[in-house]
């Protein structure tokens, strides 16, 4: 198998430099995309699917990507049984054979979300003696590994927020854009930016 042809190739076409060759290859090209609420969806209708495809279209290629919950994408990609991760950042998935990536299309932050009327939390200091929700699979940074936090794993953001609402948990971190995709926008009027701060 050739290491993440692909990423030499599928994100080059969403910034729009996709080379001839592209077509030899996308036979032989697998991808793995992390199911992240409103960007990649199994159901293929993210803003990041629709990116995928318009680049896809562009370059005349089909290549099939297949949407896995986040432990299952980063675990093919590192044993090498897909080309691509998406998204990959080398930061936070070290591994044991060359990769390549290519300047980011978006950059994705990790914000600390509380219950509504709770005092916003701004640090990883202030989560110390807390109880902390985080996504199953989900890689949140050798600095926030190092914090020694007391954390209950979740499959989703959207178990994540029912267990702060219900008291479970002080509060949860996740990426955004895809956290806000997981809010429903009648119950939860009160989450505005300035009001949720990043770690």
């Amino acid at each position: 198998m050739l290491t993440n042809k692909l990423c030499k190739l599928i994100w080059a076409q969403m910034v729009g430099a996709f080379f001839a060759a592209s077509g030899a290859y996308a036979q032989d090209i697998t991808i793995a995309a992390i199911d992240l609420p409103g960007l990649y969806t199994p159901a293929a209708d993210g803003i990041y699917d629709a990116a995928y495809a318009a680049a896809s279209a562009r370059a005349n290629i089909s290549i099939p990507m297949q949407v896995l919950p986040p432990a299952r994408a980063i675990d093919q990609f590192l044993k090498q049984q897909v080309d691509c991760l998406a998204p990959m950042d080398a930061e936070f998935i070290g591994t044991d054979f060359p990769t390549v990536q290519t300047r980011p299309f978006f950059i994705a932050r990790i914000f600390i979300f509380t219950a509504e009327g709770q005092a916003p939390l701004n640090s990883l200091a202030q989560l110390k003696g807390k109880k902390v929700g985080i996504r199953k699979g989900m890689i949140y940074g050798s600095e926030f590994d190092a914090a020694g936090l007391s954390v209950s794993v979740a499959d989703s953001i959207e178990s994540n927020i029912k267990k702060v609402q219900k008291g479970r948990l002080d509060a949860f971190i996740a990426y955004t854009p895809d956290a806000f995709d997981a809010f429903d926008p009648v119950s939860y009027t009160h989450l505005t930016l300035p009001t949720i701060y990043s770690v």
